[in-house]
């Protein structure tokens, strides 16, 4: 039987838990009568004196303070870190960072809308070499995949040319010789047929001619054969006074 000056690592509100469940199972009553004393009945005088034994529930409480959850959301992100740091091709996710800004670059978009950091990571770890493991990887999807994926996983078949590199193989991989991937920028020559040419002054006047038409963005560019990131581009070098989203 546990015994209060024996046991003063536990909480007052665990004793207090011990002797509801004490009071529950008949051993102990409080006795109204004597201003709430508490009485040991005659079932529970038969666990003092050891003719019964009794088992209690364990009070195991978690700590639910701003510190504690802060302390246990740091833990795991340490756990991560390490989990990371040993897996990870520290060089492959640099290269990997290479490619993103430069394709963020191009189309003058932050580099998080290319890809996130926890997507170039798991890549990075995982080295997948096929463009449908590349798509499943998180947050890439179908889009990132077919407009990016080819480029990616260029760089990525450098470090795992060998089975040994692959931490999580792949069922199934096609080991037929791939054909060679093309950047982004013939990507958006394909698209767009003048793509990355340089403007001449009669586009740049048809260019204010279809703004001041009130022409949206897409059709501009439709127009004119070149993607939004290059419209948007040369109307504020034009200083067009467009506000980029607005049309």
């Amino acid at each position: 039987m546990l015994r209060y000056e024996e046991r003063r690592d536990i909480p007052h509100r665990d004793w207090h838990d011990y002797l509801l469940q004490l009071l529950q199972m008949r051993f102990i009553e409080i006795a109204y009568n004597e201003d709430r004393h508490i009485h040991v009945t005659d079932l529970g005088k038969e666990v003092l004196y050891g003719k019964r034994t009794v088992q209690l529930a364990v009070v195991n409480r978690e700590d639910f303070s701003v510190k504690a959850r802060r302390k246990r959301v740091q833990e795991k992100q340490r756990i991560a870190t390490v989990s990371i740091a040993q897996d990870e091709n520290k060089e492959l996710f640099e290269k990997l960072r290479q490619i993103r800004k430069r394709i963020a670059d191009e189309n003058h978009w932050p580099a998080y809308v290319v890809m996130s950091d926890r997507s170039l990571h798991a890549l990075a770890i995982e080295r997948h070499t096929t463009l449908q493991a590349f798509g499943n990887v998180f947050g890439i999807g179908e889009h990132k995949r077919d407009t990016y994926g080819l480029e990616f996983l260029a760089v990525i078949r450098e470090y795992a040319s060998g089975k040994e590199d692959l931490p999580f193989p792949e069922a199934g991989i096609d080991t037929a010789p791939t054909p060679k991937p093309i950047s982004h920028m013939e990507q958006q020559k394909q698209l767009h047929a003048k793509a990355y040419a340089p403007w001449t002054e009669e586009e740049d006047g048809k260019l204010g001619q279809y703004y001041s038409e009130g022409l949206s963005v897409s059709e501009i560019a439709s127009k004119m054969e070149r993607n939004n990131g290059a419209i948007y581009s040369r109307i504020k070098k034009l200083d067009l006074n467009i506000i980029s989203g607005v049309r």
